[in-house]
């Protein structure tokens, strides 16, 4: 093992850490009135009369949300479309269906009509060859 001298002049870490650590004091001629400096010590937080006010409580990241009124608004945004695209093709299938139905009852209409005419037609001839054969024989 070596021999250690110590040094009268150098000092041990122990001495370092067993002294509190003090900072100097500036010089009088240091000492700027322009920068202020604290004078005073500050109680410490336990010290004080304020009553510590309890913490909020935690707020929710995101805000709720009133998911009736979403779906109201989902409910009618989606029925507007619908209705967009339902109202042209009802159009379309009822003037289909009444060109249908208009059709067929035209046709009737019209056989009847026919129909009718041939009988008025048929009971005017009769009657106008009736009156010519009656002014015949006399």
């Amino acid at each position: 093992m070596s021999n250690l001298t110590i040094d009268a002049g150098i000092p041990v870490l122990t001495e370092f850490l067993d002294k509190p650590a003090t900072a100097p004091a500036p010089a009088a001629s240091a000492i700027r009135e322009d920068i202020p400096i604290l004078r005073e010590q500050i109680p410490e937080a336990a010290d004080t009369a304020v009553a510590a006010e309890p913490l909020p409580e935690e707020q929710p990241l995101q805000p709720e949300f009133d998911f009736a009124e979403v779906e109201d608004e989902l409910i009618e945004r989606v029925l507007k479309s619908l209705q967009a695209r339902v109202d042209p093709l009802v159009d379309s299938r009822v003037r289909d269906s009444l060109a249908d139905v208009l059709q067929i009852a035209v046709d009737g209409i019209a056989v009847e009509i026919r129909q009718g005419l041939h009988e008025a037609l048929k009971d005017v001839v009769s009657r106008a060859v009736s009156d010519e054969m009656a002014r015949f024989k006399k």
